[in-house]
């Protein structure tokens, strides 16, 4: 891997990681704004059965941070799916610091968003650093 994109990959997981501010949209808003963009049907709360129906832990991000570091790691290779564990990273880290009540979790847990569509929703975010609900 080239080390311009390792060195990019890295810096996204510590910005994922790094804790901000509470902000103001709740998970239920994020959804109907995440649902929209998707075009698809995203849960205000995502429900982890490995937990036996309870609701997800707060933190999330750290969460996702684990999956991208059990995954053999994939997020430090030149290869689509690294590329879009960077993004659902990334994903991550806006949804967190922009909204809040959890909402989190609809992207870093549970869902079914495709690459294309992580794509999509990074773009939407990082175009509208201050949308407001919907």
């Amino acid at each position: 891997m080239r080390p311009d994109l390792y060195a990019q990959r890295l810096a996204v997981l510590l910005e994922a990681h790094h804790r901000r501010e509470q902000p103001a949209m709740t998970s239920e808003e994020l959804a109907h704004q995440v649902s929209l963009v998707t075009r698809s049907v995203v849960p205000a709360v995502i429900v982890d059965e490995a937990l036996a129906g309870t609701a997800l832990p707060p933190d999330e991000v750290t969460q996702a941070i684990v999956q991208v570091l059990d995954s053999e790691d994939v997020l430090f290779t030149d290869s689509p799916e690294g590329a879009d564990l960077e993004h659902r990273l990334r994903v991550c880290a806006i949804v967190r610091d922009r909204y809040r009540d959890g909402g989190t979790n609809i992207i870093a847990r549970g869902t079914s968003l495709s690459p294309r569509q992580t794509r999509e929703l990074l773009a939407f975010l990082e175009d509208e650093p201050t949308s407001p609900a919907l």
